[in-house]
C-alpha cells in the first residue's frame, strides 16, 4: 500500500480479488489492518470512488 502513496497527487487501487478474505476467520484481522480509506465489494461502485 505504501508504493501508492508517492506524494498527495498519487492515487491508485489496492483491489483484493481472494475471497478468502470475507470467508475466513482471518479475514476481518487482515481488513482491520489495511490503512483507512473507501471500500466497496461492488465493482461498479470502485470507478466512483477512484478519481477521475
Amino acid at each position: 500500500m505504501g508504493r501508492l502513496n508517492r506524494s498527495m497527487k498519487c492515487q491508485g487501487a489496492f483491489i483484493i480479488l481472494d475471497n478468502r478474505i470475507l470467508t475466513k476467520r482471518y479475514g476481518g484481522r487482515v481488513i482491520r489492518s489495511l490503512p483507512k480509506c473507501q471500500y466497496s465489494r461492488k465493482l461498479v461502485d470502485i470507478i466512483h470512488i477512484l478519481p477521475r
